[in-house]
C-alpha cells in the first residue's frame, strides 16, 4: 500500500512542481470544431446535446445543451464533481463528497472546505489539468503564476484518501516529504504553521539552486488540502504576501 501510495504521490506532485503536461489521444472522424468548441456531428447532420455519449472505442463525453463537449474542466453534475481532459474526455473518475470553491474577484473562496485565499491582481492562471485528472484522486482547483514578472506559483490541491483510510496526518506528510525527495527535491524542513487560524503542516524543500518549494497540507474530512508553492528568491516576499491571505 505505502509503495503504491508513494509512487502516486511522486507523480502528483513532480507534475504540480514541474508544470509537466501531458499528452492525450486526438478526436476521431465525426468530430466538429469552432470558435465555440468541439461537437459531433451525427450521420443525419444532427449533433448530440445534453447527455452523455459513449464512443465506439468506450470513451464517454457529456455534451451541453448548445452540443458543445466539456473540455479542461471539472464539472457538477447532479452533484457529482467529475473531471473530463483536454480532449473533452471523461477522467474515469468522479467525487461525490466535494464541493468547489469560486472566485470573487482575486479572493477564491470554498465554503465546502472553509478556506480561501487572495491573490494578487494580474495573476496568470494555469489549465493544464490532464496529468492531474489522470491521477485518478486528486483534484485541481487552480494554479497560477505571481504577476510583474515574478517565477512564483501556487497551486491548490485537494487529494482523496478514502483508499488509504488507516494513513494518518503525520504518516501522510513523512510520505509527501519522501515523494518530495524521490522527486529530487532537497528537503531542508517540517513545521506546524498557522495561518490565521487554519493549522497546515508546512515542508520546505528545495527545487535547485535558488528556487524553493514549500508545500501546506491541512486535512479535510477525508481529503488532504495541500497548497504548493514555487518561488526564486526575489519571488518570497510576493508568495509570503499571498499565504498570509489564507484564512
Amino acid at each position: 500500500m505505502r509503495k503504491r501510495f508513494l509512487k502516486k504521490l511522486t507523480a502528483v506532485l513532480l507534475t504540480v512542481v514541474c508544470t509537466a503536461g501531458l499528452s492525450v489521444p486526438a478526436l476521431a472522424a465525426g468530430w466538429q470544431q469552432d470558435d465555440k468548441g468541439w461537437w459531433y456531428e451525427t450521420e443525419d447532420g444532427g449533433y448530440i446535446s445534453n447527455t452523455w455519449w459513449q464512443d465506439q472505442d468506450g470513451m464517454w463525453y457529456v455534451f451541453d445543451e448548445n452540443g458543445y463537449i466539456y473540455t479542461n474542466t471539472y464539472r457538477m453534475i447532479d452533484g457529482v464533481l467529475y473531471p473530463f481532459l483536454s480532449n473533452g474526455m471523461w477522467a474515469g473518475t468522479a467525487f461525490a463528497d466535494y464541493g468547489q470553491g469560486v472566485w470573487a474577484g482575486n479572493t477564491y473562496v470554498n465554503p465546502w472546505s472553509g478556506v480561501s485565499v487572495t491573490v494578487p491582481q494580474g495573476a496568470v492562471f494555469s489549465y493544464d489539468l490532464d496529468a492531474i485528472m489522470l491521477s485518478g484522486s486528486f483534484i485541481q482547483e487552480f494554479m497560477l503564476t505571481l504577476p510583474g514578472g515574478l517565477d512564483g506559483q501556487i497551486t491548490l490541491t485537494y487529494h482523496d484518501i478514502t483508499a488509504y483510510p488507516q494513513v494518518t496526518d503525520g504518516q501522510y506528510t513523512s510520505i509527501a516529504a519522501i515523494a518530495l525527495a524521490e522527486a529530487g527535491l532537497q528537503i531542508t524542513g517540517s513545521e506546524q504553521v498557522n495561518l490565521n487560524g487554519k493549522v497546515y503542516t508546512k515542508i520546505s524543500s528545495t527545487i535547485s539552486g535558488a528556487v524553493f518549494a514549500d508545500c501546506y497540507f491541512r486535512r479535510v474530512g477525508h481529503y488532504m488540502e495541500i497548497f504548493l508553492t514555487s518561488y526564486s528568491l526575489g519571488d518570497k516576499a510576493a508568495m509570503d504576501s499571498v499565504m498570509a491571505t489564507v484564512r
